[in-house]
This record gives C-alpha cells, sequence and structure tokens, in this order.
C-alpha cells in the first residue's frame, strides 16, 4: 500500500512504486515530482480526474471542504486562496504530456487525433474526453473552434506496469528463487496482456476510423447523386415551363389570327351585300369625315400660327424694354 504521506489523490495499489521508479529517469516523460493542480469542483480537469481516477470519497469530501474554507480568503499578494491536490505524472500518457499549454486547456480533436492521445478510445463518441464549453465567452469560443477534449489522466494501471517492466533492471538476487519466477511469470502475463489489449484497441479504433472514413465517402456520394438528381428534375421542369408557356403562346397568336381571318371574311361578307346607293352613301361619309378632319387640321394651325405670332410680339417688347434701360443707364 502507498505511504499515507504519498501525495497523489488516485487510489493505485503501486502507484508510489511507479512514481518513485520513474521520478529520477532522466528525459523519460515521467519524470519529475507530482503535478501541483488546482482544484475546481465544476472545472474541465476535475471532472476528467473523477472520471478516469475516480479518487475516494474521503480524498473528494477532504478537498471540497479544504476549498469551502477558503472561499473569498486571500494570501498575502492580494490572490484567491487556491486549492490544490497531487498527481503522478504516470497518470498521462507520453502524447498528452508532450502538449503544450496549461492543463486547463483544451485539445482539439484534430490534434488529439494526429498526436494519438487516446489509443483504443472513438474520441468523437466519448463522453469522458468531451470537453465542456457552457459558460465560456463567446471571444473564447473563438479562440477554441470546433470539437473540443481535455486533458485527461486516462492511462491505464496496465500500461505504466508495461513501461515499468520494461525498463526496470533485473536484480540477480530478484531473479533466484521459485516464488520470485512465478511473480515474474505473473507479471510477464499482464505485461503480454496489456499489449494485447493495447494492439486490439489500435486496431479496433483504425477500423472505426476506415468505417467513418467509408461512412463520409458514401454520404458524399449519396449527397452528389441526390444533388445531380435535383439538377436534372429542375432543368426536366423548366423546360416543361417553357414548352407550357411556347404553346401557350402559340395558342394565342393562332386564337389571334383566327379572330383576324373572321373579322376580315365578315367584312367581306358586308361589302359584298352592299347595293350602289350603299356604297355612295358610304363614300359621302368618308369624304365627309375627311372634310371635318381637314378643317380641324387647319383650325389648329391657325392656333399655332396666332400663338408664334404672340410669341414673337412678346420677345420684341421685351428687347425694346431692355435697350430702354440700357439707354437710361
Amino acid at each position: 500500500m502507498p505511504n499515507p504521506s504519498y501525495g497523489c489523490i488516485c487510489g493505485w495499489q503501486d502507484c508510489q512504486k511507479f512514481h518513485k521508479f520513474f521520478k529520477g529517469r532522466k528525459d523519460h516523460p515521467w519524470s519529475g515530482k507530482l503535478l501541483k493542480l488546482s482544484y475546481e469542483p465544476d472545472s474541465n480537469l476535475w471532472k476528467s480526474v473523477c472520471n478516469f481516477i475516480e479518487p475516494s470519497p474521503e480524498k473528494k469530501a477532504e478537498l471540497q471542504t479544504r476549498f469551502d474554507d477558503k472561499k473569498g480568503a486571500k494570501a498575502g499578494s492580494g490572490r484567491q486562496k487556491v486549492t490544490s491536490f497531487r498527481l503522478a505524472r504516470h497518470h498521462y500518457s507520453f502524447a498528452v504530456l508532450s502538449l503544450k499549454g496549461y492543463w486547463t486547456a483544451p485539445i482539439p480533436i484534430e490534434v488529439a487525433r494526429k498526436r494519438n492521445c487516446y489509443p483504443g478510445r472513438t474520441l468523437h463518441s466519448d463522453k469522458k474526453l468531451r470537453f465542456d464549453t457552457r459558460g465560456k465567452s463567446d471571444d473564447w469560443r473563438k479562440k477554441y473552434p470546433g470539437t473540443l477534449l481535455v486533458k485527461a489522466p486516462e492511462n491505464a494501471c496496465i500500461n505504466v506496469r508495461e513501461e515499468y517492466m520494461k525498463l526496470r533492471p533485473i536484480d540477480s538476487a530478484e531473479a533466484s528463487g521459485p516464488a520470485n519466477e512465478v511473480s515474474q511469470s505473473r507479471v510477464a502475463k499482464e505485461a503480454a496482456k496489456g499489449r494485447h489489449q493495447t494492439r486490439r484497441r489500435r486496431e479496433e479504433e483504425e477500423r472505426r476510423q476506415e468505417y467513418t472514413k467509408l461512412q463520409s465517402i458514401y454520404s458524399a456520394e449519396v449527397s452528389r447523386l441526390e444533388n445531380e438528381v435535383f439538377q436534372k428534375r429542375s432543368a426536366k421542369e423548366a423546360e416543361e415551363r417553357h414548352q407550357k408557356t411556347r404553346q401557350g403562346e402559340e395558342e394565342e397568336r393562332r386564337r389571334e389570327e383566327e379572330q383576324r381571318l373572321v373579322e376580315r371574311e365578315r367584312r367581306e361578307e358586308e361589302d359584298r351585300r352592299r347595293t350602289p346607293a350603299q356604297w355612295k352613301a358610304l363614300f359621302a361619309a368618308k369624304d365627309a369625315e375627311i372634310a371635318s378632319k381637314s378643317a380641324e387640321i387647319l383650325s389648329l394651325r391657325n392656333e399655332l400660327s396666332s400663338a408664334k405670332r404672340r410669341l414673337d410680339e412678346i420677345s420684341t417688347s421685351k428687347k425694346k424694354g431692355s435697350n430702354k434701360r440700357l439707354r437710361a443707364m
């Protein structure tokens, strides 16, 4: 069991052993002191710790009590006092540890997929990895668009044990004895089982990604075909409307032509039925109409000439008045 003074919030039996082993290994991602992280009950960071590390109810209650006691209290610098907890680095995968920025910052799903931060997990549907953006400002959302994931301590104990067994030097004293051989055999089997599970998760993730890719291609092809059918249907409907319009115009022209023919035949029939006296009366009426129009045209011409004369007289009068004013000056 871990030493009670050991600070990691997890409940792993071998966590302290793993931490001591990796702590002093230079250039290893899990080397160094325990991570000191800020506790906020509603933060994405703490929710991810609860989802994957699953701290005991006693530790949760202790943190909440410390958090409540510090509400409103300020340090000597004037800042709000912070409640913190500690977490071993080996709870995070190598890929997540390599990411820059604060632990509270989100990871774009494209970056997580490219870096293979969470092998064996379906990133777009895993709710435990989803970053909760409720309460974030519009500026924050513009800074972090798209689907976001948390920096989650989801590294399984079996993965840490496998790395531990791979790097741990085998002491000759430890290597002797039947009990130790059984222990080594059991650990080797667990490591092999872990590698198999990791490989199986990776293969499942590759199959899921391939299925997603094929589904995307299929959806794009269906969309393209639907769009093509829609365009053909629209073109056909437009052509039908054009044909109906053209047929309507042709029908209208035929009716007008038929009406003109009927009217012309009617006039010709009337002309054939007229007697010489009727023709004489018709011509006399036309002559009278022409004479009336001629008299009206002559009257209009006289009015126009009279108006021109009046305009000329007014213009001449204005010129004379102007000349008199100039001579007076």
